[in-house]
Protein backbone atom coordinates (compact mmCIF):
# COMPACT_ATOMS: atom_id res chain seq x y z
CA UNK A 1 0.00 0.00 0.00
CA UNK A 2 1.30 3.63 -0.91
CA UNK A 3 2.11 5.59 2.03
CA UNK A 4 -0.76 7.90 0.96
CA UNK A 5 -3.35 5.71 1.17
CA UNK A 6 -1.36 4.16 4.40
CA UNK A 7 -1.87 7.78 6.07
CA UNK A 8 -5.90 8.00 4.75
CA UNK A 9 -6.70 4.71 6.35
CA UNK A 10 -4.78 5.73 9.53
CA UNK A 11 -6.45 8.96 9.28
CA UNK A 12 -9.81 7.20 9.58
CA UNK A 13 -8.86 5.14 12.03
CA UNK A 14 -7.59 7.77 14.26
CA UNK A 15 -10.91 10.20 13.91
CA UNK A 16 -13.03 6.70 14.35
CA UNK A 17 -11.45 6.62 17.96
CA UNK A 18 -11.51 10.05 18.49
CA UNK A 19 -15.36 10.01 17.68
CA UNK A 20 -15.79 6.98 19.67
CA UNK A 21 -14.07 8.14 23.19
CA UNK A 22 -17.29 8.50 25.75
CA UNK A 23 -16.42 10.42 29.06
CA UNK A 24 -17.82 10.27 32.65
CA UNK A 25 -16.23 12.44 35.20
CA UNK A 26 -16.24 10.29 38.24
CA UNK A 27 -13.91 12.10 40.95
CA UNK A 28 -12.79 15.04 42.23
CA UNK A 29 -9.00 14.59 43.72
CA UNK A 30 -5.91 16.07 44.96
CA UNK A 31 -3.25 16.09 41.80
CA UNK A 32 -0.60 14.65 44.05
CA UNK A 33 -3.50 11.91 44.01
CA UNK A 34 -3.90 11.77 40.42
CA UNK A 35 -0.56 12.30 39.28
CA UNK A 36 1.25 9.96 41.38
CA UNK A 37 4.82 10.72 40.19
CA UNK A 38 4.39 14.40 41.04
CA UNK A 39 7.35 15.88 43.20
CA UNK A 40 6.95 17.47 46.19
CA UNK A 41 8.06 20.99 45.06
CA UNK A 42 6.47 20.16 41.40
CA UNK A 43 3.64 22.27 39.67
CA UNK A 44 2.19 21.27 36.30
CA UNK A 45 1.48 24.30 33.53
CA UNK A 46 -0.36 24.52 30.07
CA UNK A 47 1.49 24.61 27.03
CA UNK A 48 4.62 23.00 25.67
CA UNK A 49 7.50 22.62 28.31
CA UNK A 50 8.51 26.02 29.61
CA UNK A 51 11.32 26.92 32.42
CA UNK A 52 10.34 29.41 34.91
CA UNK A 53 12.71 32.54 33.40
CA UNK A 54 11.17 31.88 30.21
CA UNK A 55 7.68 32.04 31.27
CA UNK A 56 5.72 35.52 31.11
CA UNK A 57 2.21 37.31 32.07
CA UNK A 58 -0.23 35.44 33.41
CA UNK A 59 1.48 31.95 33.60
CA UNK A 60 4.04 33.76 35.84
CA UNK A 61 1.84 35.13 38.45
CA UNK A 62 0.13 31.95 38.41
CA UNK A 63 3.06 29.91 39.02
CA UNK A 64 3.84 32.64 42.41
CA UNK A 65 0.47 32.25 43.47
CA UNK A 66 0.24 28.27 43.45
CA UNK A 67 3.81 28.43 45.35
CA UNK A 68 2.15 30.19 47.25
CA UNK A 69 -1.04 28.20 48.14
CA UNK A 70 0.43 25.54 49.08
CA UNK A 71 2.73 27.16 51.44
CA UNK A 72 6.09 26.89 50.25
CA UNK A 73 6.69 30.49 50.99
CA UNK A 74 5.22 32.93 52.91
CA UNK A 75 5.85 35.66 50.40
CA UNK A 76 6.14 36.78 46.56
CA UNK A 77 9.40 37.58 47.17
CA UNK A 78 10.38 34.35 48.72
CA UNK A 79 8.32 32.64 46.42
CA UNK A 80 10.13 34.32 43.47
CA UNK A 81 13.36 33.45 45.12
CA UNK A 82 12.29 29.17 44.84
CA UNK A 83 11.51 29.31 41.45
CA UNK A 84 14.89 31.28 40.72
CA UNK A 85 16.83 28.70 42.30
CA UNK A 86 14.97 25.85 40.40
CA UNK A 87 13.44 24.57 43.72
CA UNK A 88 10.17 23.91 42.06
CA UNK A 89 10.29 21.74 38.85
CA UNK A 90 7.72 22.53 35.77
CA UNK A 91 5.84 20.01 33.93
CA UNK A 92 3.30 20.58 31.50
CA UNK A 93 -0.39 19.11 32.10
CA UNK A 94 -0.38 17.24 28.68
CA UNK A 95 2.78 15.69 30.10
CA UNK A 96 0.80 14.63 33.29
CA UNK A 97 -1.95 13.24 31.36
CA UNK A 98 -4.07 16.12 32.57
CA UNK A 99 -5.07 19.69 31.28
CA UNK A 100 -5.59 23.23 32.15
CA UNK A 101 -7.24 26.49 30.98
CA UNK A 102 -5.33 29.66 30.68
CA UNK A 103 -2.29 29.39 32.90
CA UNK A 104 -3.44 25.67 33.77
CA UNK A 105 -1.67 26.19 36.84
CA UNK A 106 -1.62 22.77 38.67
CA UNK A 107 -0.07 21.90 42.72
CA UNK A 108 0.13 19.08 45.07
CA UNK A 109 -2.85 19.58 47.04
CA UNK A 110 -5.25 21.61 44.03
CA UNK A 111 -8.22 20.07 43.54
CA UNK A 112 -8.77 18.21 39.87
CA UNK A 113 -11.75 16.83 38.21
CA UNK A 114 -10.86 13.00 37.19
CA UNK A 115 -12.31 12.00 33.71
CA UNK A 116 -12.62 8.24 32.47
CA UNK A 117 -12.69 6.35 29.47
CA UNK A 118 -15.98 5.46 28.76
CA UNK A 119 -16.19 4.29 25.27
CA UNK A 120 -13.12 2.94 23.49
CA UNK A 121 -13.17 -0.55 24.28
CA UNK A 122 -9.20 -1.28 24.19
CA UNK A 123 -9.50 1.93 26.15
CA UNK A 124 -12.15 1.65 29.06
CA UNK A 125 -10.81 3.15 32.30
CA UNK A 126 -8.47 5.64 30.63
CA UNK A 127 -8.04 9.02 32.48
CA UNK A 128 -7.63 12.42 32.22
CA UNK A 129 -7.83 15.19 34.71
CA UNK A 130 -8.17 19.08 34.31
CA UNK A 131 -7.11 21.53 37.18
CA UNK A 132 -10.73 23.20 38.90
CA UNK A 133 -9.52 25.85 40.90
CA UNK A 134 -11.74 28.04 42.40
CA UNK A 135 -14.28 29.94 40.54
CA UNK A 136 -14.23 34.11 40.84
CA UNK A 137 -10.44 33.99 42.22
CA UNK A 138 -7.37 35.33 39.50
CA UNK A 139 -5.40 32.13 39.79
CA UNK A 140 -2.52 34.97 39.81
CA UNK A 141 -3.70 36.91 42.66
CA UNK A 142 -1.34 36.54 45.79
CA UNK A 143 -2.83 38.69 48.36
CA UNK A 144 -3.86 36.70 51.44
CA UNK A 145 -8.29 37.19 51.00
CA UNK A 146 -7.76 35.48 47.41
CA UNK A 147 -5.40 32.67 48.78
CA UNK A 148 -8.07 32.21 51.48
CA UNK A 149 -10.75 31.68 48.82
CA UNK A 150 -8.99 29.18 47.27
CA UNK A 151 -7.83 27.13 49.94
CA UNK A 152 -11.54 27.39 51.38
CA UNK A 153 -12.82 25.78 48.31
CA UNK A 154 -10.13 22.79 48.53
CA UNK A 155 -11.03 22.12 51.85
CA UNK A 156 -14.76 22.83 51.97
CA UNK A 157 -16.89 22.45 48.57
CA UNK A 158 -14.41 20.65 46.84
CA UNK A 159 -14.87 17.61 48.79
CA UNK A 160 -18.04 17.47 49.06
CA UNK A 161 -18.67 17.74 45.32
CA UNK A 162 -16.33 14.73 45.43
CA UNK A 163 -18.70 13.00 47.38
CA UNK A 164 -21.75 14.11 45.15
CA UNK A 165 -20.43 12.73 41.79
CA UNK A 166 -19.12 9.42 43.33
CA UNK A 167 -22.32 9.15 44.95
CA UNK A 168 -24.19 10.19 41.37
CA UNK A 169 -22.04 7.16 39.76
CA UNK A 170 -20.02 9.68 37.92
CA UNK A 171 -21.80 12.44 34.85
CA UNK A 172 -21.85 11.84 31.57
CA UNK A 173 -19.90 14.70 29.96
CA UNK A 174 -20.30 13.39 26.51
CA UNK A 175 -23.88 13.24 26.52
CA UNK A 176 -24.65 16.77 28.61
CA UNK A 177 -22.09 18.43 25.76
CA UNK A 178 -24.58 16.95 22.88
CA UNK A 179 -27.37 18.60 24.29
CA UNK A 180 -25.36 21.20 25.27
CA UNK A 181 -24.56 22.67 21.65
CA UNK A 182 -28.56 22.28 20.89
CA UNK A 183 -28.47 24.94 23.20
CA UNK A 184 -26.43 27.49 22.09
CA UNK A 185 -22.91 26.47 23.71
CA UNK A 186 -19.35 25.70 21.98
CA UNK A 187 -18.29 23.17 24.49
CA UNK A 188 -15.71 25.17 25.47
CA UNK A 189 -15.79 29.21 25.98
CA UNK A 190 -19.56 29.26 26.39
CA UNK A 191 -20.78 26.44 28.72
CA UNK A 192 -23.23 27.69 30.61
CA UNK A 193 -25.72 25.35 29.58
CA UNK A 194 -24.13 22.08 29.86
CA UNK A 195 -23.18 23.69 33.71
CA UNK A 196 -26.37 23.73 34.45
CA UNK A 197 -27.34 20.67 32.90
CA UNK A 198 -24.18 18.76 34.86
CA UNK A 199 -25.48 20.51 38.35
CA UNK A 200 -28.96 19.29 38.31
CA UNK A 201 -27.95 16.13 37.58
CA UNK A 202 -25.89 16.48 40.85
CA UNK A 203 -28.23 18.18 42.92
CA UNK A 204 -29.93 15.38 44.77
CA UNK A 205 -26.43 13.94 45.90
CA UNK A 206 -25.02 17.43 46.47
CA UNK A 207 -28.14 17.92 48.72
CA UNK A 208 -26.76 14.75 50.96
CA UNK A 209 -22.81 16.00 50.62
CA UNK A 210 -23.59 17.55 54.39
CA UNK A 211 -22.10 20.91 53.71
CA UNK A 212 -24.01 23.97 55.64
CA UNK A 213 -26.55 26.05 53.34
CA UNK A 214 -24.22 28.56 53.26
CA UNK A 215 -21.16 26.79 51.81
CA UNK A 216 -23.43 24.88 49.79
CA UNK A 217 -24.85 27.99 48.34
CA UNK A 218 -21.48 29.68 47.09
CA UNK A 219 -20.49 26.25 45.72
CA UNK A 220 -23.08 26.31 43.32
CA UNK A 221 -22.97 29.65 42.90
CA UNK A 222 -19.45 29.24 41.76
CA UNK A 223 -20.14 26.33 39.24
CA UNK A 224 -23.05 27.76 38.06
CA UNK A 225 -21.86 31.76 37.59
CA UNK A 226 -18.99 31.59 34.91
CA UNK A 227 -18.28 29.30 31.36
CA UNK A 228 -14.98 27.97 33.71
CA UNK A 229 -16.62 24.61 35.21
CA UNK A 230 -17.92 22.86 33.11
CA UNK A 231 -15.48 24.32 30.12
CA UNK A 232 -12.62 22.45 31.94
CA UNK A 233 -14.69 19.34 31.91
CA UNK A 234 -14.86 19.36 28.07
CA UNK A 235 -11.22 19.96 28.23
CA UNK A 236 -10.73 16.98 29.92
CA UNK A 237 -12.72 14.52 27.54
CA UNK A 238 -11.24 15.95 24.92
CA UNK A 239 -8.08 14.85 25.89
CA UNK A 240 -9.29 11.56 26.49
CA UNK A 241 -10.63 11.67 22.80
CA UNK A 242 -7.58 13.09 21.38
CA UNK A 243 -5.41 10.93 23.57
CA UNK A 244 -7.13 7.74 22.07
CA UNK A 245 -6.17 8.33 18.96
CA UNK A 246 -2.41 8.99 19.50
CA UNK A 247 -0.98 5.72 18.82
CA UNK A 248 -2.38 5.44 15.29
CA UNK A 249 0.65 4.69 13.45
CA UNK A 250 1.19 6.55 10.09
CA UNK A 251 -1.89 9.28 10.91
CA UNK A 252 -1.40 12.70 10.38
CA UNK A 253 -3.96 13.48 12.94
CA UNK A 254 -3.50 16.59 15.21
CA UNK A 255 -4.06 15.17 18.51
CA UNK A 256 -3.38 18.55 20.88
CA UNK A 257 -2.86 21.87 20.47
CA UNK A 258 -1.22 24.16 23.85
CA UNK A 259 0.08 27.34 24.26
CA UNK A 260 1.52 28.70 27.50
CA UNK A 261 2.01 33.14 26.42
CA UNK A 262 5.86 32.01 25.44
CA UNK A 263 5.25 29.25 22.85
CA UNK A 264 2.29 27.13 21.38
CA UNK A 265 2.71 23.40 20.30
CA UNK A 266 1.09 20.74 17.70
CA UNK A 267 1.29 16.94 18.44
CA UNK A 268 0.02 14.63 15.80
CA UNK A 269 -0.61 10.88 16.33
CA UNK A 270 2.16 9.56 13.76
CA UNK A 271 5.39 11.46 15.36
CA UNK A 272 5.29 10.23 19.25
CA UNK A 273 4.65 12.80 22.02
CA UNK A 274 6.86 15.59 20.25
CA UNK A 275 5.21 19.13 20.44
CA UNK A 276 5.87 21.21 17.31
CA UNK A 277 6.26 24.59 18.57
CA UNK A 278 6.61 28.40 17.07
CA UNK A 279 5.68 31.14 18.51
CA UNK A 280 2.92 32.01 20.85
CA UNK A 281 0.07 34.12 18.56
CA UNK A 282 -1.70 37.14 20.23
CA UNK A 283 -5.57 37.23 20.30
CA UNK A 284 -7.98 40.02 18.55
CA UNK A 285 -11.16 40.07 19.52
CA UNK A 286 -13.39 42.42 22.33
CA UNK A 287 -11.72 44.50 25.30
CA UNK A 288 -13.05 45.20 28.39
CA UNK A 289 -13.84 48.70 28.37
CA UNK A 290 -10.26 50.93 29.75
CA UNK A 291 -7.54 48.43 27.94
CA UNK A 292 -6.27 48.91 24.72
CA UNK A 293 -4.56 46.15 22.44
CA UNK A 294 -1.28 46.74 24.08
CA UNK A 295 -2.41 45.78 27.82
CA UNK A 296 -2.96 41.97 26.21
CA UNK A 297 -0.32 39.00 26.24
CA UNK A 298 0.42 36.33 24.36
CA UNK A 299 -2.25 33.40 24.12
CA UNK A 300 -1.98 30.60 26.42
CA UNK A 301 -4.11 27.55 27.61
CA UNK A 302 -4.76 23.85 27.38
CA UNK A 303 -8.06 24.71 26.34
CA UNK A 304 -7.26 24.28 22.25
CA UNK A 305 -7.54 20.58 22.99
CA UNK A 306 -11.69 20.95 22.93
CA UNK A 307 -10.84 22.72 19.13
CA UNK A 308 -8.67 19.64 18.41
CA UNK A 309 -11.60 17.36 19.59
CA UNK A 310 -14.20 19.48 17.05
CA UNK A 311 -15.54 21.78 19.78
CA UNK A 312 -14.93 25.02 20.75
CA UNK A 313 -14.23 27.30 17.67
CA UNK A 314 -14.86 24.73 15.51
CA UNK A 315 -18.88 24.85 16.46
CA UNK A 316 -18.97 28.65 16.30
CA UNK A 317 -21.80 28.38 14.01
CA UNK A 318 -23.96 27.18 16.86
CA UNK A 319 -23.19 29.61 19.19
CA UNK A 320 -24.50 32.66 18.34
CA UNK A 321 -24.42 34.12 21.79
CA UNK A 322 -20.58 33.85 21.94
CA UNK A 323 -19.98 35.97 18.82
CA UNK A 324 -20.89 39.50 20.56
CA UNK A 325 -17.85 38.43 23.35
CA UNK A 326 -15.62 37.57 21.00
CA UNK A 327 -16.16 40.35 18.42
CA UNK A 328 -17.19 38.73 15.53
CA UNK A 329 -20.13 39.14 13.64
CA UNK A 330 -23.15 35.50 13.09
CA UNK A 331 -21.25 35.32 9.80
CA UNK A 332 -17.89 35.52 10.87
CA UNK A 333 -19.05 32.22 12.95
CA UNK A 334 -20.51 30.25 10.60
CA UNK A 335 -17.54 31.15 8.00
CA UNK A 336 -14.97 29.47 10.87
CA UNK A 337 -17.02 26.31 11.13
CA UNK A 338 -17.36 25.76 7.45
CA UNK A 339 -13.64 26.36 6.52
CA UNK A 340 -12.41 24.03 9.71
CA UNK A 341 -14.44 21.12 7.82
CA UNK A 342 -11.72 22.18 5.06
CA UNK A 343 -8.85 20.80 7.37
CA UNK A 344 -10.66 17.90 8.86
CA UNK A 345 -11.24 14.03 8.09
CA UNK A 346 -15.11 13.64 9.62
CA UNK A 347 -18.10 15.11 11.34
CA UNK A 348 -18.71 13.73 14.39
CA UNK A 349 -21.97 11.56 14.96
CA UNK A 350 -23.01 13.18 18.34
CA UNK A 351 -22.04 16.27 18.10
CA UNK A 352 -24.59 18.14 16.05
CA UNK A 353 -25.47 21.88 15.37
CA UNK A 354 -28.92 22.75 14.44
CA UNK A 355 -27.49 26.00 12.50
CA UNK A 356 -26.15 24.17 10.27
CA UNK A 357 -29.49 21.48 9.01
CA UNK A 358 -27.70 19.01 12.27
CA UNK A 359 -24.21 18.40 10.21
CA UNK A 360 -21.92 17.13 12.35
CA UNK A 361 -18.85 19.37 14.26
CA UNK A 362 -16.13 19.12 11.97
CA UNK A 363 -13.26 17.06 13.49
CA UNK A 364 -9.94 15.15 12.84
CA UNK A 365 -7.98 18.19 12.11
CA UNK A 366 -5.10 16.73 9.09
CA UNK A 367 -2.19 18.60 9.33
CA UNK A 368 -1.48 17.74 5.57
CA UNK A 369 -4.83 19.64 4.90
CA UNK A 370 -3.35 22.58 7.02
CA UNK A 371 -0.21 22.91 4.76
CA UNK A 372 -1.88 22.34 1.92
CA UNK A 373 -4.43 24.99 2.02
CA UNK A 374 -3.33 27.33 4.63
CA UNK A 375 -6.04 27.53 6.33
CA UNK A 376 -4.94 27.07 9.79
CA UNK A 377 -7.48 26.09 12.85
CA UNK A 378 -9.14 29.07 14.99
CA UNK A 379 -8.63 28.97 18.70
CA UNK A 380 -11.25 30.90 21.04
CA UNK A 381 -9.29 32.37 23.57
CA UNK A 382 -9.23 34.52 26.55
CA UNK A 383 -7.10 37.70 26.62
CA UNK A 384 -4.58 37.70 29.32
CA UNK A 385 -2.88 40.91 30.62
CA UNK A 386 0.46 41.19 29.53
CA UNK A 387 1.24 41.75 33.17
CA UNK A 388 1.54 38.68 35.92
CA UNK A 389 -1.40 38.89 38.48
CA UNK A 390 -3.81 40.42 36.53
CA UNK A 391 -7.52 39.48 35.40
CA UNK A 392 -7.99 38.63 32.01
CA UNK A 393 -8.97 41.10 29.71
CA UNK A 394 -11.28 40.21 27.21
CA UNK A 395 -12.06 37.41 24.53
CA UNK A 396 -11.54 36.65 21.38
CA UNK A 397 -10.23 34.48 18.18
CA UNK A 398 -6.28 33.68 17.19
CA UNK A 399 -5.09 31.23 14.83
CA UNK A 400 -2.15 28.44 15.89
CA UNK A 401 0.88 29.34 13.77
CA UNK A 402 1.51 27.41 9.83
CA UNK A 403 5.60 26.50 11.22
CA UNK A 404 3.97 24.19 13.31
CA UNK A 405 1.65 21.94 10.72
CA UNK A 406 4.98 22.39 8.68
CA UNK A 407 7.58 21.01 11.17
CA UNK A 408 5.09 18.57 11.95
CA UNK A 409 4.55 17.22 8.37
CA UNK A 410 8.58 17.32 7.45
CA UNK A 411 9.57 15.41 10.67
CA UNK A 412 6.37 12.67 9.65
CA UNK A 413 8.03 12.59 6.37
CA UNK A 414 11.64 12.26 7.68
CA UNK A 415 10.36 9.63 9.93
CA UNK A 416 9.18 7.57 6.79
CA UNK A 417 12.22 8.21 5.10
CA UNK A 418 10.86 10.45 2.78
CA UNK A 419 13.12 13.95 2.08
Amino acid sequence: MRLAERIDHANSEAARRLTLSRARWVNVRALRDVVLDLGAYELTHSGPPLLWREMIGAQRGAVLAAVLFEGWAKTPAEARGMLDRAEVTLRPNHHAGGVGASAGVGSPTMPVCVLEERGVSDRQGAQAWVVLDAPGVNPGATDAESLARRRRWRDGFAPALARAVTAAGGVDVDAIVARALHMGDDGVHRAGAAAALAVAALAPALARAGLGGEEMAAGLEGLLAGEGFFGSLVMAAAKLACDGAQSVEDSTLVTAMSRNGARCGVRLAGTGERLFTAAAPTVRGRLLDGFEDDAAGRDLGDSAIGETAGLGAFVLAGAPALHARLGIRIVDGLRVTRDMGEITVARHPRYTLPALDFVGAPVGIDARRVVDTGILPVIGAVIVHREAGRPAIGAGLTRMPLECFTAAIEQFAEDRGIR
